[in-house]
């Protein structure tokens, strides 16, 4: 077996601080087979070497790199059946420092100056607290409870969703301590008053999470509880384990996260609250049983970064009192060395709680500021978290919420505290609108059976007058405005999901820009400077002139409505109310698409007036030299190329040296165009030349363009912007319901009415970085 055998060798300074990282750099691959305390074999990279703790220039050992290891043990990819071996190792290494400890009578090298009797009294008491807490929870193991070391989640796909490993990586500390329940909330449930659980379905909870490389997912230990379930749960698991190890058939049992997570698309960008991982039958994103664990050996804490930190049961203070558990620990004659220990265990349990805890840096600051080395009783930690959370709340709850425009508040991160009706009341319109929910917690949620059904609840109008009753709504917490509000958002964020799902063809070849107001935008243009002149002995410099031109855009407002009438709800027209926001977003998407498009395709493919400040001159014209008539060919796209390259700055004459990025061409183009920026020879040549323009573009396909033949090219616009896309209140519409009952449509025509909003300013800052060819 791997596991490099313990040897004897000089002992660094007990206070010698410990790199593992640059002590493995500075070493060869002989070093580390005297450094480590095992190896994956065949060993002949440095990375298989595992669990460092003598220095590289002397082979020293270090007692701060043999905690690290002691610590990192529980963690480290390794068979099982190798860490008896590894930890004898360890151990004894240890055994070697506390030799060097002096003795009650004071004679022997001490690792640190002899405290008072006071202070030996007062370090007596901290360590008697500690003594308590491990007697505590062997007792509890003891009793009945197990560990289990678990993966709850993995990257990759699950439930139509996709999770990053960055994206786990971030979320570690939100599943530190949450609750295991068996299986997931079942749909009474989750419609009861709280939404909540069961307090017979709690399993357990999860402990010493950390991120797993070799897992690629957040793995931690599940500490069972006692109750109804614990025992036959224990022995499935069990019989589960051994018959994986023997290679039989298992059934697919593992566990299940429920999480509140933001979107992109199906992309998940963040995980913003962890609710419970359930041990469920056939989980959807890789959460598994790994193995069981000894309970009385192996209480290392890992936290959420996967290195190892001390918490109540740390490693090296069990073996610490295993060592002097027959002496006799009365302030008079309490080993001296132990104060400093002790310091050092609180302030690991203190870091690990602190990165674990959520807060912001300066409040984990001014925490670390008042309790680092000032050991005390566990609750201390504990509590002064907790204020600081509840002061960090209150502030932010004070602040209240940032929202800037509909687009910018739907991306916004989402603090849900617990689920209440009108939670799960927006899942049913989301549902009834085509949305998925995005969280698991939500999923299992009952849904309705039409829009009729929903408008009943929250409304109590079984008699279709057009009005609120609050003496018949089937639900609390609603009022008159709860059936507009749920429709407007789900309507939005129908609109979101499809402009984050469809093709925005025109993003990459223009520059986007969001305002904080409807004033015309000023696109600049500059000119650029003449060559320096040469200055002569004593001679005075000359001023330099330049010019810039300036281009004026308006915002523009679009938008419409469309009634929601009360015969819809009636009827239960739930597919043509379904089909409304759907159909908003496409009109919007159409909208902006034109307006971009038209800048090239207006007045007979040649775009307005530009600058608009004149009549003369055209976006494309012969004169700025972006106008052409050829083809769509290799040998015409070589010609834009160089066209493209010589555009001059204003006032120096000097060529920009602009390289078009994109080819934007309509749909008959499209095969034609991908020819030519693909083929490895040049299309057209009849010796098979290398064509050495591929891959000098990409290609954009364009709606809007009906010309079979026409063609346009557009530099990088993070280099040389040309069209500029301004927004206002947002990049997608948004959308505002009516809720009046009393007055306007619901009082007249008993209609709800929808509006659309779409507020975009679209101009052109240059000409040089486009050229089009217009064929005839």
């Amino acid at each position: 077996m791997p596991v490099i055998a313990y040897q004897k060798t000089e002992l660094a300074d007990p206070e010698t601080e410990w790199d593992g990282d640059a002590e493995r750099k500075a070493a060869e691959i002989a070093d580390l087979q005297v450094m480590c305390a095992w190896y994956a074999e065949p060993g002949e990279r440095k990375e298989d070497y595992k669990l460092p703790h003598h220095r590289a220039r002397d082979h020293a050992c270090v007692l701060a790199g043999v905690r690290s290891a002691l610590r990192l043990l529980h963690a480290t990819e390794m068979p099982d059946a190798d860490r008896p071996a590894v930890r004898a190792h360890l151990e004894q290494h240890l055994q070697e420092f506390d030799a060097l400890r002096p003795s009650p009578s004071g004679t022997g090298e001490a690792l640190s100056t002899n405290p008072s009797r006071k202070e030996r009294g007062e370090a007596l008491a901290h360590l008697e607290g500690g003594v308590a807490v491990l007697q505590g929870e062997v007792s509890r193991r003891a009793a009945g409870y197990r560990r289990y070391e678990v993966i709850a989640i993995t990257a990759g796909d699950g439930n139509g969703l996709r999770y990053g490993e960055d994206v786990l990586r971030a979320a570690c500390p939100l599943f530190e301590g949450v609750p295991v329940f068996v299986d997931h909330a079942q749909l009474p449930e989750m419609m009861s008053q709280t939404g909540g659980r069961s307090l017979r379905n709690v399993l357990g909870v999860l402990e010493h999470v950390y991120f797993s490389e070799a897992h690629r997912g957040i793995c931690g230990e599940l500490r069972i509880y006692p109750g109804a379930d614990a025992e036959w749960f224990c022995q499935m698991v069990d019989q589960y384990l051994a018959d994986k190890a023997s290679g039989l058939a298992v059934p697919p049992i593992g566990l299940s996260a429920v999480v509140d997570i933001q979107t992109k698309g199906k992309e998940v960008v963040s995980i913003e609250r962890v609710i419970s991982v359930d041990a469920v039958f056939d989980p959807a994103r890789g959460g598994a049983f790994i193995r069981a664990i000894n309970q009385h050996t192996q209480v290392c804490a890992t936290n959420g970064k996967g290195d190892a930190g001390m918490e109540e049961g740390a490693e090296y203070t069990v073996q610490a009192m295993d060592n002097h558990k027959q002496e006799d620990l009365t302030p008079g004659d309490s080993p001296t060395g132990r104060g400093e220990e002790i310091s050092q265990m609180w302030d690991m349990l203190l870091e690990m709680r602190l990165a674990n805890s959520g807060l912001p840096a300066p409040m984990q600051g001014f925490i670390r500021q008042q309790l680092a080395g000032q050991p005390g009783p566990m609750e201390r930690i504990h509590e002064a978290i907790e204020a600081a959370k509840s002061a960090w709340a209150a502030s932010v709850a004070q602040a209240g919420p940032q929202v800037m425009g509909l687009g910018r508040s739907l991306d916004a991160p989402r603090v849900q505290v617990g689920l209440n009706e009108l939670d799960r009341l927006q899942v049913a319109m989301d549902r009834l609108c085509g949305l998925k929910p995005a969280s698991e917690a939500l999923q299992g949620i009952r849904p309705v059976s039409g829009i009729r059904e929903l408008y009943l609840m929250v409304t109590g109008d079984y008699d279709f007058r057009g009005v609120f009753d609050a003496e018949r709504v089937a639900l609390a917490n609603v009022t008159s405005t709860t059936m507009t509000s749920l429709v407007k958002n789900a309507f939005n964020k129908v609109i979101l999901d499809y402009f984050n799902t469809v093709d925005r063809w025109w993003e990459p070849i223009v520059s986007e820009e969001d305002f904080d107001s409807m004033k015309d935008v000023t696109l600049i243009t500059l000119g650029g400077f003449e060559d320096l002149p040469t200055v002569a002995e004593g001679g005075a410099y000359t001023e330099l002139e330049w010019s810039d031109a300036e281009e004026v855009v308006s915002f523009v407002k679009k938008g419409a409505y469309v009634g929601v009438t009360l015969e819809m709800m009636d009827k239960d027209e739930t597919r043509a109310f379904r089909a409304i926001p759907r159909k908003l977003a496409i009109a919007g998407y159409r909208t902006l698409s034109g307006m971009v498009a038209e800048l090239w395709t207006a007045n007979s493919g040649v775009g307005p007036y530009w600058p608009s400040g004149q009549s003369t001159y055209r976006l494309f014209n012969t004169t700025y030299g972006n106008l052409g008539t050829a083809e769509l060919s290799a040998s015409a796209w070589d010609a834009v190329i160089q066209a493209m390259y010589k555009q001059t700055e204003a006032t120096s004459g000097e060529r920009l040296g602009i390289r078009p990025a994109y080819l934007v061409v309509p749909i008959e183009l499209e095969k034609t165009a991908l020819t030519i920026m693909q083929s490895e020879g040049e299309p057209g040549t009849g010796d098979n030349d290398a064509n050495v323009r591929r891959g000098s573009s990409r290609v954009v396909v364009c709606p809007e363009m009906t010309d079979a033949n026409d063609w346009l090219a557009v530099a990088d616009p993070r280099v040389w912007p040309a069209i500029v896309v301004g927004y206002r209140f947002g990049r997608v519409p948004e959308v505002f319901v009516a809720d009046q009952e009393t007055v306007g449509s619901m009082f007249t025509n008993d209609e709800m009415r929808i509006k659309a909003r779409f507020v975009v300013a679209v101009g052109v800052a240059d000409y040089r970085p486009l050229y089009k060819n217009n064929v005839a």
